[in-house]
């Protein structure tokens, strides 16, 4: 047995995947394996990748009809022989010293925690900017409860969040609990940025903590100007979020009710994602969440009735904020909501 599998998805990287590999073969050695699945690339992507696995044994390459991330990391799972697991994209990469510092301590850290979150930078055209705001931190489940007060709550965004590339996973957990991305049929779209989110809760639920370090090793590659957001995009994210609920609410894989706190985690998104475009919400957007299915509009209604959750874990401001996002969701009353956030807006950018 290995002690660290690197899972990496790859599919048209071509201009990225040798920048990626670099990092992490600098840093490894036998003891640990690098598994890219390369999902049905057309460009030079498994040319790349086959030079690698020639030149280092500890490389090992899978090639797949184009499924999709979700699936291509379920694959890397099933044949990976690691200890612990970790996923990485293949645009993006590692700080080799903070990886080789993460490396020599991982049996450390991994005696201490059931979950690993580390720190990362963000990497605007090539330039990495400073640090981000994790804070070393251990987080201690008491009960089931207490768990699911924490995962819906903000401190969940802030100290460990829900992308996987930030983290170590056990691999016995995974295999035991039968924890697994969705694959394209579940959400009704193969590269669906929520795979994470659905992937993190299910671990979340079947662990006792989570171990938080502020070393910046991971790397994350930022596409575009920084300034700006796809329209689209943050179209595409809140429906995401709508069908997420639905998927939670049909999902048999959550212990004790795991997913009624899934619309907070839903309309903390949601929120977001408004406001990158709060000049110009469009009616579309309420369409494209409320239409998507009834329980969304019955979702939102009823966190109406649990204000004192929502207080607990947000600021008054914060609470408020969400209370009229809700009431504008529900009633379509697009000046109201700009009314009373686009002052906060404009002082919070």
């Amino acid at each position: 047995m290995k002690l660290l599998s690197i899972i990496i998805p790859a599919y048209n990287v071509e201009c990225s995947i040798k920048n990626c590999l670099d990092k992490i073969i600098s840093i490894l050695n036998d003891n640990y394996e690098i598994i890219v699945i390369n999902d049905g690339s057309r460009d030079l992507t498994l040319d790349i990748c086959n030079k690698y696995a020639k030149k280092y044994k500890h490389v090992k390459i899978v090639s797949i009809n184009n499924v999709g991330a979700g699936a291509a990391r379920n694959i890397g799972i099933n044949i990976s022989s690691g200890k612990y697991l970790m996923f990485c994209d293949a645009d993006d990469s590692y700080d080799e010293v903070e990886l080789n510092m993460l490396v020599n301590k991982l049996e450390k850290y991994m005696m201490k925690c059931d979950l690993l979150c580390f720190d990362y930078r963000n990497v605007w055209n090539g330039e990495v900017e400073a640090k981000e705001n994790y804070y070393s931190n251990k987080i201690i489940f008491k009960d089931s409860n207490d768990k699911i007060d924490y995962i819906s709550s903000k401190d969940a965004h802030i100290f460990s969040g829900y992308s996987v590339w930030n983290k170590v996973y056990k691999k016995s957990i995974i295999i035991s609990n039968q924890i697994y991305f969705p694959e394209r049929d579940m959400l009704g779209n193969k590269d669906d940025w929520a795979e994470d989110l659905v992937f993190n809760l299910q671990y979340y639920s079947c662990i006792k903590n989570i171990l938080v370090i502020n070393d910046p090793v991971y790397l994350l590659t930022k596409h575009g100007i920084k300034s700006e957001q796809n329209d689209n995009k943050c179209l595409n994210r809140i429906e995401h979020m709508s069908k997420l609920l639905l998927y939670f609410e049909n999902s048999k894989a959550f212990i004790n009710n795991i997913n009624k706190c899934m619309w907070i985690i839903a309309i903390w998104h949601i929120k977001r994602y408004l406001y990158l475009d709060i000049n110009n919400t469009k009616p579309k957007v309420v369409y494209n969440i409320l239409s998507f299915n009834d329980r969304t509009v019955e979702w939102l209604k009823s966190s109406l009735k649990n204000w004192n959750m929502i207080k607990n874990r947000w600021s008054e401001k914060e609470a408020l904020d969400y209370k009229y996002l809700i009431q504008y969701l529900i009633n379509g009353n697009n000046f109201l909501y700009k009314l009373k956030n686009y002052y906060l807006w404009r002082i919070r950018r």
